[in-house]
């Protein structure tokens, strides 16, 4: 088995769903280090009763044409890893970190929910449950396969933003 570096992309885009919040594209879009898309409002959540009324999401970005895209001589994915760099002010979690291939979601959503800034979704072993040959057939290439990213508001009542550094992805493969 066979892996790539992690990946950087050289695009992004933004995705926009029902009332969701706009991204502000800054920055560098494959440095770990450099703001690459910002919320242009803060994600808002106002606790009312029971339950929460204001609860807002982003507008998903998806991160693609990763360097590196064309894997030679390999017989199949065995796995893949995507890492997303992030800054989530207070209580931001993500709420989809999926794979994205011809403008749909495939696979298995990986989003933990969590308030931790950078982490790995993934494993040398995990296709990410994707059905058919989206990621068995072989030869296998990247091309037209994404990472898509959304964030929502955590559950306590807050007024906070998020940052999107960059998302990577390591590929695992067999030769």
């Amino acid at each position: 088995m066979a892996n790539t570096d992690y990946l950087k992309p050289i695009a992004r885009s933004e995705v926009t769903v029902t009332e969701g919040v706009s991204w502000d594209m800054i920055g560098s879009i494959s440095d770990k280090d450099e703001y690459g898309a910002r919320t242009s409002d803060p994600l808002v959540a106002i606790h009312k009763m029971a339950d929460l009324a204001g609860k807002k999401v982003t507008n998903m970005l998806i991160w693609s044409n990763f360097t590196n895209a064309d894997i030679q001589n390999n017989t199949g994915i065995v796995g893949i890893e995507v890492k997303v760099y992030s800054k989530k002010y207070g209580r931001v979690v993500d709420k989809i970190v999926q794979l994205y291939k011809d403008s749909t979601l495939i696979g298995t959503n990986k989003a933990l929910a969590s308030i931790k800034n950078t982490i790995t979704y993934g494993s040398s072993t995990d296709l990410w449950d994707t059905t058919g040959l989206v990621l068995t057939s072989a030869p296998f290439s990247l091309n037209g396969l994404s990472v898509a990213v959304q964030m929502a508001s955590g559950e306590m009542p807050h007024n906070d933003s998020c940052i999107i550094d960059t998302v990577h992805m390591k590929v695992h493969y067999s030769t």
